[in-house]
């Protein structure tokens, strides 16, 4: 999926879970994550993409059950066993405090391709 692809995607989510930009932004600060609302069209228009753990959050904030087959990467319904949540820079589950653990739901994942952190 291009970065289109995904801002569209992004766009219809928030769409279907009737949301607005401004509540999207809310529901963010609520997280401790500070975007204007400027930045989340941007994301939406495909001018830029959301860093990862902020991208993680919106999939959270629009109850995103399984992001891969979601955002085009998998299209069979299998269903994989989380061990963990692991971040681009590194950080993984283990790493976070409690307060950053409660940012991401229990469907809320990223799929890494770095077997050390499995």
């Amino acid at each position: 999926m291009n970065k289109k692809q995904i801002s569209l995607k992004l766009k219809e989510l928030r769409r279907n879970n009737k949301l607005t930009i401004e509540e999207v932004k809310e529901l963010l600060e609520e997280r401790d994550i500070n975007v204007a609302t400027k930045t989340i069209y941007g994301w939406e228009s495909g001018m830029r993409l959301p860093y990862p753990d902020i991208f993680l959050t919106l999939c959270d904030i629009y109850n995103v059950e399984d992001i891969l087959i979601t955002f085009g990467v998998r299209t069979d319904n299998h269903k994989i066993e989380i061990k963990m949540i692991a971040r681009e820079d590194g950080l993984s589950s283990l790493d976070m405090s409690k307060e950053e653990l409660k940012k991401f739901n229990k469907n809320t994942f990223l799929v890494t391709s770095d077997t050390n952190l499995m």
